[in-house]
């Protein structure tokens, strides 16, 4: 199993953030094999210091523009099929397949936003529930980028790239609001430093990281010890949001 389950943090009503400084970032990380085309193997994971509190302004921040609406009816994001993974549309939704253990696999928008709130319907298919699952923000590159994931057994994470070395931001936490294997909202507001997470419309936890301040966002499925996780999502949504003061 994975070291989320020896991290008994249970997330209740307070928010905790870890804000280190690594050019903005952390100063704990550990060696991660190069990315290639959206696929990602996975290291050993290492939880990180609590450190100082993070209060968004205003919850939930309020929606600017509508920068994106996608229901997935039309062909938009990438297709791909190997012996490894899996991706495209089916039943009018994006579905990512990862037929081995310990990788990622993403697509991306093909798109920049800098300050936004983002939201996407997930649900898992098929596979076991120990995985991992969500958005990526503020893609430079498969190697610079963070990540909000969930996972189907009831926990979440928020962890960054940064050439090539990942750092666990908030690292697995468990939520009594994840549905196992059941159809999860995932709503991240991405201000400035400041990064605010919903799910199922409730608020679970907030963190500062400055390392980068745009970029395109991105569908993630990974697996862990088994291999077969398979994740859909519904209804992709990102607003323009103003900076929180």
């Amino acid at each position: 199993m994975r070291s989320k389950k020896i991290i008994s943090l249970v997330v209740v009503s307070i928010i905790t953030c870890v804000c280190l400084t690594l050019g903005g970032g952390l100063t704990l990380g550990f060696g991660l094999s190069r990315t290639i085309d959206g696929l990602m193997a996975k290291p050993a994971e290492t939880a990180t210091p609590q450190a100082a509190t993070y209060q968004p302004a205003e919850r939930p921040a309020p929606r600017g523009q509508l920068l994106l609406a996608d229901d997935f009816s039309q062909e938009k994001w990438k297709v791909a099929s190997d012996n490894d993974h899996r991706k495209g549309y089916a039943d009018e939704r994006y579905f990512i397949v990862v037929n081995v253990p310990q990788y990622n696999y993403w697509s991306l928008s093909q798109g920049t936003y800098q300050d936004f709130i983002l939201e996407v319907e997930t649900i898992q298919l098929a596979g076991p529930v120990d995985n991992d699952y969500g958005v990526i923000l503020r893609h430079q590159d498969d190697a610079n980028f963070y990540s909000f994931e969930i996972s189907s057994d009831g926990f979440y994470t928020f962890t960054k790239l940064v050439d090539d070395q990942l750092f666990n931001i908030i690292p697995w936490r468990e939520s009594r609001v994840i549905k196992p294997k059941q159809g999860n909202i995932l709503r991240v507001e991405a201000v400035g430093p400041n990064f605010t997470f919903y799910l199922n419309d409730k608020l679970v936890d907030a963190a500062i990281d400055s390392d980068f301040s745009q970029g395109d966002i991105g569908l993630v499925v990974g697996t862990n010890q088994e291999a077969g996780a398979h994740v859909a999502f519904d209804n992709l949504k990102v607003w323009s949001a103003e900076k929180i003061r």
